[in-house]
């Protein structure tokens, strides 16, 4: 149970008086404590100010596109997507709690250059900071309790048990009926390998509410809880401070942090075996992990994270506030803890994020015992034998380490929040071992969109949850997601999974599965089809990607001259839209009063989703044109819009017009000349230029001199253009309609 900073002035708890001294031009804000101990002082402001990253193959890429809030919790949804909650914890920061943003990747499956887009906001009244959370196996999102409610960014203290479930394919938020006589605050969570949420209550001792730790199963069908615990579990003490570890045996370990029978020397830990629903010593962890202020009391009780490594250990990190924390490595296979190095530096991880890199080593975020919370937050990286320094973030300088979240994505990078608007992305150096990889034995090889399958292997799961907190904060990402990569232009989809076999980790050989949805609007063709685990991709699977649901388009008619003369050439040109890939083949047919137009009749429509019909009419009318596209097997056929085009009667002199490019094929940012000369060479008036049936702004009236009118520019897109020029005609000349010029534009 601990309280953080919050930017609205004085939150004080109801049973402990707080005083703290600030600088000056610095806000009172309060760090985490136990229920009961004295806070020690801690300045947070708006962490927006750079500081130099040290050289290493590691290294931090900030977003491209920053969040429009402050940004704190975060969890990745298994249509690739990242769900992020708005926290303006800190001095200057924005945003309300109530908010949720995802951020999307963009088509290559960069994060660094996503976009972000507002979703569905938390019922009622519930804004919550520092709470449990989880994404469960058919991908929707559920949180409870807050160490505070914070209803339009005033934050209070209260330990409370409300909840909510998001649901990502309806986007919409659902309110959770609350345990009954319950303070579920800042609370520890997991999900347990049958899929069930796993909730802590934090402090049910403390607060009277039960005289032995309490915790719940998650009941999804009807949104309830259902208390597991009694006097007879077996566990020590109560949960607030400490974090759960999934084990690669499915049994949940945690380090007691000694809030209720508190014993100062202790150095307990436990496991829980979710099939007898009881909690066992799991031994001395050798060193003491949670922060007892050096066993003379009054320390805070924090506990830094814990995180599963590929080798079955787990690096177990201490706090403190009296000396550099301690670690401990935990041998699953065996059973036994071992010492570990201390921090350098005189760092503690209290309260502080972990998370697992793709080359099996764990960073942790640290900062000076001797604040408990205050700035400068360090990093370090364990990789079995030893505790290094390692790149920071760029904020790292400005904030303490409570503030920070990490969380594996699903392209091996790690994504880092703290509170303000600047998102760090962090590449690991080296990569993963092959035997980590998840394997595919099962999946059709035609796929269709808009359908959903299933897929089966093994290590769907991965090998660790991947990110660590302990409580007020879970990310795990211990499933699958299935990435799907169009061969022809590299871009990348990511398949909704849901339903998954196992939410258990390492589960070795034993196959697995989960199903997934093909996205409808994805790109058809030859693709290439992965699963994903904590950032590490199975070995690619060839598919190929149909149209299961036709895309529906629209075709757009527009003439090159209206009105025209008899006699006169004039082009219709039809564009259909939308252009994915593969584009819109098919072909297009031309129809004048409902007959179709000679040599019309079945137009290829281009790459560019484009056809053209040129033609003359013999008589004097307005006659109505319609183009209507065919459609194929990805794309549903479409009906333009009619264009009314006007012949007049005439006695004018034909003209013809001729149109050339200086320089074909050019370059992108390349000046090329279209030069447009009408014959007779005394005809005036003025030509219109068109790139691909629209109008060049620049020359939509030039004007005609001796015979000629050119029109200059140059292209930003590396592609082909159709350049037509059209001759308005003039009192005594018709107009006239150019030859198309396919000008070839190369990057």
């Amino acid at each position: 149970m601990t309280l953080r900073p919050v930017p609205t002035g004085l939150l004080v708890c109801a049973l402990i008086s707080l005083f703290a001294a600030t600088a000056a031009g610095q806000k009172a804000i309060y760090p985490p404590h136990r229920r009961g101990v004295a806070a020690p002082f801690a300045a947070a402001t708006n962490p927006q100010v750079s500081e130099a990253v040290p050289a290493s193959s590691a290294s931090w890429t900030r977003i491209t596109n920053r969040p429009p809030v402050s940004v704190g919790a975060m969890l990745l949804l298994t249509d690739g997507r990242v769900l992020v909650h708005s926290e303006p914890n800190c001095t200057g920061c924005t945003g309300n709690y109530s908010n949720w943003y995802t951020l999307t990747p963009d088509n290559t499956g960069s994060y660094v250059n996503g976009t972000w887009t507002k979703v569905a906001s938390l019922p009622g009244t519930y804004a919550p900071l520092f709470f449990g959370s989880a994404v469960l196996p058919d991908g929707k999102v559920v949180i409870q309790g807050g160490e505070y409610n914070c209803p339009a960014s005033n934050c209070s203290s209260v330990w409370q048990s409300l909840g909510a479930i998001y649901n990502p394919a309806a986007n919409t938020w659902t309110g959770i009926v609350p345990p009954a006589k319950s303070r579920i605050g800042d609370a520890e969570s997991v999900v347990l390998p049958n899929g069930t949420w796993m909730l802590a209550e934090c402090c049910a001792v403390a607060f009277n509410e039960s005289t032995f730790p309490v915790y719940y199963y998650f009941n999804e069908s009807t949104l309830t809880f259902t208390n597991e615990a009694s006097s007879t579990d077996g566990k020590n003490d109560d949960f607030d401070e400490e974090g759960w570890n999934l084990l690669p045996n499915n049994l949940v370990l945690t380090v007691d942090a000694y809030t209720s029978h508190t014993n100062l020397a202790g150095m307990n830990s436990e496991t829980y075996d979710s099939t007898t629903n009881t909690w066992s010593t799991a031994g001395s962890t050798v060193q003491q992990l949670w922060d007892s202020n050096c066993g003379a009391g009054g320390g805070s009780y924090e506990l830094g994270p814990a995180v599963l490594r590929p080798d079955g250990t787990v690096f177990a990190t201490g706090a403190s506030d009296c000396e550099a924390a301690h670690t401990a490595v935990y041998n699953s296979a065996a059973g036994t803890w071992s010492a570990g190095p201390d921090f350098p530096n005189g760092d503690a991880a209290n309260d502080a994020p972990a998370a697992l890199e793709v080359n099996g080593n764990v960073i942790v975020e640290a900062g000076p015992f001797s604040g408990t919370f205050d700035a400068p937050s360090k990093f370090y990286e364990w990789d079995g034998t030893n505790l290094n320094a390692f790149p920071a973030p760029p904020n790292a300088a400005k904030t303490g380490s409570y503030q920070g979240h990490l969380l594996i994505l699903p392209n091996g990078q790690i994504m880092y929040t703290d509170f303000s608007t600047d998102v760090e992305f962090l590449t690991s150096g080296g990569t993963y071992s092959p035997a980590w990889q998840p394997t595919i034995t099962s999946v059709n090889s035609t796929l269709l969109t808009g359908s959903t399958y299933s897929i089966s292997g093994t290590q769907f799961n991965g090998l660790s949850q991947g990110g660590a907190y302990g409580d007020d904060f879970q990310d795990a990402t211990n499933y699958p997601l299935v990435s799907i990569t169009n061969n022809a232009t590299g871009h990348v989809f990511y398949a909704r999974t849901h339903g998954h076999s196992t939410m258990g980790v390492a589960t070795g050989s034993a196959i697995v599965s989960t199903n997934f949805d093909v996205p409808t609007g994805m790109e058809t063709g030859a693709s290439e089809l992965v699963v994903v685990a904590n950032g590490i991709p199975s070995a690619p699977v060839a598919v190929t990607v149909n149209q299961g649901v036709l895309t529906s388009t629209s075709t757009n008619l527009v003439s090159s001259l209206n009105p025209s003369a008899v006699n006169q050439s004039v082009t219709f040109t039809a564009t259909v839209s939308p252009v994915n890939a593969p584009p819109p083949p098919g072909t297009m047919q031309f129809t004048s009063n409902g007959s179709v137009i000679s040599g019309c009749g079945s137009v290829a429509v281009t790459s560019a989703g484009m056809a053209q019909c040129t033609t003359s009419f013999t008589a004097a009318a307005t006659d109505s044109i319609v183009a209507m596209y065919s459609g194929d097997t990805n794309y549903q056929g479409s009906t333009s819009n009619t264009v009314s085009q006007v012949v007049n009667g005439g006695g004018k002199t034909t003209t013809t017009t001729s149109l050339v490019s200086s320089k074909n094929p050019a370059l992108v940012g390349q000046v090329v000349k279209f030069t447009a000369t009408i014959s007779p060479g005394t005809a005036t008036g003025t030509v219109k230029f068109t790139r691909n049936g629209f109008t060049i702004t620049k020359c939509a009236a030039v004007a005609v001199v001796a015979g000629s009118a050119s029109c200059s520019g140059t292209f930003a897109t590396a592609r082909t253009y159709a350049m037509v020029a059209i001759y308005s005609g003039d009192s005594k000349d018709q107009g006239s309609t150019s030859n198309t010029v396919q000008q070839v534009i190369n990057p």
